[in-house]
């Protein structure tokens, strides 16, 4: 059991990573019917969701 935790947790991870990108991706047309945006301001949405989650994953995986 202890040899199949980090892989569940690493799993577990990784499924919660792409369903919380497929959410945000799924928002755009939402977002841009609302917000009244072009493209390219959707493009930057998700650059910085994607630089936020990359911070994120850095800072968290140097205190694991």
């Amino acid at each position: 059991m202890r040899r199949w935790g980090p892989l569940t947790a690493v799993c577990l991870g990784t499924f919660m990573l792409l369903l919380d990108v497929t959410i945000a991706v799924v928002a755009l047309p939402d977002m841009a019917g609302g917000l009244h945006a072009s493209l390219s301001d959707l493009q930057w949405v998700m650059d910085g969701y994607a630089l936020a989650l990359a911070a994120l994953m850095l800072g968290l995986g140097a205190a694991a």
